[in-house]
């Protein structure tokens, strides 16, 4: 399931033969995508030392882990190898420890401890053996005790097993771990409502920070003097946020006293927010009550309207955003249901249950939940030849893998630069979604068994476009490719994919704590070459994951690769 490695597994009869003049300068190689072997560590040595007095590195990752690491060795005359070992993500790497030494074995222990979480000061100590070179101590800073995220996050190892165990880990944006104090209060929603809740604090005038997880995903409030300060979801910041989370009627939340913010997003007074929320709330559960749901065909009841005659009647209703009101009309034709015109015309849900309720409300639209007939086609002559539709799904297997029916990951770049090719003759956007579904056993996080992950994809498949791609990202997880889709736009279809994963348990699931997370990036928002792009999304979907985000955009992840 990895990407091949060229620098693996070469003999020594598959090696070129020694030159009798050493070469010179630094060597990069190329990068691998497992941990290195102790072959690879000796291979490594020998190269450096054809290359006396140079640099010689082996850059590599490891699947289910954030960082980049760097091995690096010099050998200089008169002295054991200097081994450097440097580790960091794509904005740059920095020195973790150095060390003088002949012994590769040791050099093997200490960067496979850096993957797996375990100090290299427990492995050179407890390892008496290899506690000294030959010609003096080895020094490493006193930050390599402290364990990173992403070092917590290595994979447990075996790739003939179904799963692989993760540490569960939960990171905010202001990169502290997750608070490990005992919650001053917590509770269930469905017994305390969130209003209540927030005024408690309120009357309380108390600071820290209230974290509250259900089926839409996590979201916190910030609270100074018992007032919200600062606020986030996975769509929302600020004042959007806490009407967004005041909305929500099922979850636990628990407000960990003294956990302050620094920023500062909510600008509006709570009680005016909570009427805020009450009012949208109402709005939606109306909706709701009318039958609208994304699969619903918004009608419009006087198509041939003038704009001052659409205006007059719009005026009658809520007095909201009378241009989005509009644009939104322009938008409906009978035959689109509404998850489709909000990919066409993105809008949150805070912006178009409004928009519907009112244009409802004042007898501008019906809805109908039954699919219109499909209009007849043109009867003409034109001649054409048979399209072999079976010979194109044989055809099309061949780059899908087996076991999940969906492209592979070459196919997925293949497409990517396609795609980019069009941009830049046409200048159309075009987004990617990276994405990972697991699931929560034992505080564990666990990636899905085949079949349920075979399962999922498949409903996927159901509600992507024909010209979309999707197939496998690198070795977990996995890319869709929307052409001619923006960022706003990708947002939506990866909400409507998680509505449609979580419509039922997959087989094998049923009880489990499934887990989804997608990061989006989109071209020429956030990059205009393809590898660029597939960075963009993978960071933004390690950012979602790292704060238990459904949701990530690559413009909302801080430290950006450059």
């Amino acid at each position: 399931m990895f990407k091949s490695n060229l620098n693996r597994g070469q003999s020594q009869n598959q090696q070129s033969q020694k030159e009798t003049k050493p070469d010179t300068g630094p060597l990069r190689l190329p990068q691998l995508w497992e941990a290195p072997t102790t072959q690879n560590v000796a291979d490594l040595l020998e190269k450096a030392k054809k290359r006396p007095g140079s640099s010689v590195d082996l850059p590599y990752s490891v699947p289910g882990c954030n960082s980049l690491y760097q091995l690096g060795v010099v050998v200089r005359e008169g002295g054991d190898p200097e081994w450097t070992f440097k580790t960091g993500t794509l904005t740059g790497l920095s020195v973790k420890w150095t060390l003088p030494s002949i012994d590769v074995l040791l050099i093997y222990n200490l960067i496979s401890s850096e993957t797996s979480g375990e100090s290299s000061v427990a492995i050179a100590a407890t390892d008496s053996a290899y506690t000294r070179s030959s010609t003096g101590n080895f020094t490493i800073p006193e930050t390599v005790q402290e364990q990173t995220v992403s070092q917590n996050l290595s994979t447990a190892a075996n790739t003939n097993t179904d799963t692989v165990r993760l540490p569960v880990v939960s990171q905010r944006d202001s990169g502290r771990m997750e608070s490990t104090q005992q919650a001053a209060l917590e509770g269930d929603l469905e017994k305390l409502a969130l209003p209540a809740v927030l005024q408690s604090l309120h009357l309380g005038k108390k600071g820290g920070r209230l974290s509250v997880a259900g089926a839409n995903g996590t979201a916190e409030i910030y609270f100074a003097e018992g007032s919200p300060v600062h606020a986030l979801t996975a769509e929302f910041t600020g004042d959007a946020a806490v009407i967004e989370l005041l909305t929500w009627q099922a979850g636990k939340f628990k407000f960990f006293e003294n956990e302050l913010s620094e920023e500062t997003t909510v600008t509006k007074r709570l009680d005016s927010l909570i009427i805020e929320s009450m009012g949208f709330l109402d709005q939606y559960n109306y909706l709701k009550a009318a039958g609208l749901t994304l699969e619903s065909y918004p009608k419009q009841v006087y198509p041939n309207l003038s704009e001052t005659q659409f205006e007059q009647l719009a005026n009658r209703g809520t007095g909201y955003n009378l241009q989005m009101q509009k644009d939104f009309y322009i938008e409906i034709d009978d035959q689109t249901n509404l998850y489709d015109l909000l990919v066409l015309m993105p809008l949150s849900r805070q912006e178009w249950v409004p928009v519907i309720y009112n244009l409802l409300q004042v007898g501008l639209i019906q809805i109908s939940n039954s699919a219109p007939a499909p209009a007849l086609p043109a009867q003409t002559a034109e001649p054409s030849y048979q399209i072999d539709e079976a010979g194109i799904q044989s055809a099309m297997r061949l780059l899908q893998r087996p076991e999940t029916a969906v492209f592979s990951y070459p196919v997925l770049q293949y497409f990517i630069k396609q795609e980019l090719g069009r941009f830049e003759r046409d200048g159309k956007a075009f987004s990617l979604i990276i994405f990972d579904m697991m699931t929560n056993r034992d505080n564990n996080l666990e990636f899905l068994p085949p079949g349920a992950v075979k399962a999922l994809l498949h409903r996927i498949n159901g509600v992507k476009r024909d010209m979309d791609i999707l197939a496998h990202f690198e070795t977990f997880d996995f890319g869709l490719m929307l052409p001619q889709t923006g960022a706003k736009s990708a947002i939506v279809v990866a909400q409507r994919i998680i509505e449609r994963i979580k419509e039922a348990p997959a087989p094998g699931l049923e009880g489990a704590d499934f887990t989804v997370c997608f990061g989006i990036a989109s071209v020429p928002q956030d990059c205009k070459t393809a590898g660029g792009l597939l960075c963009c999304a993978s960071e933004a979907k390690k950012y979602a994951r790292r704060n238990n985000l459904l949701i990530a955009e690559y413009k909302s992840v801080e430290n950006k690769p450059q």
